[in-house]
């Protein structure tokens, strides 16, 4: 088991509700889009998510994070 403490925990916290963040960015503006009858620009959203995350998450996990949501958006296209 992992318990950090003191400013270990603090920076992992902040860390972690980046992440969210980013994801709810993400999810935000391609719902937006969704539900004014739009089509889902995927690329323009996650450029846009891309470069604002990249430095404090580090590029391969804003790229991870890019695809995970565009795999749940497909998956969900799929089923409509």
């Amino acid at each position: 088991w992992l318990l950090p403490e003191g400013s270990a925990e603090r920076k992992l916290e902040k860390l972690g509700d980046t992440f969210a963040k980013a994801f709810n960015k993400l999810n935000y503006m391609r719902r937006q889009q969704f539900f004014s009858g739009q089509r889902i620009d995927f690329e323009d959203t996650a450029k846009a998510v891309y470069e604002k995350y990249k430095r404090v998450l580090g590029s391969a996990n804003v790229q991870q994070l890019i695809n995970k949501n565009t795999e749940a958006w497909l998956s969900y296209l799929s089923l409509l």
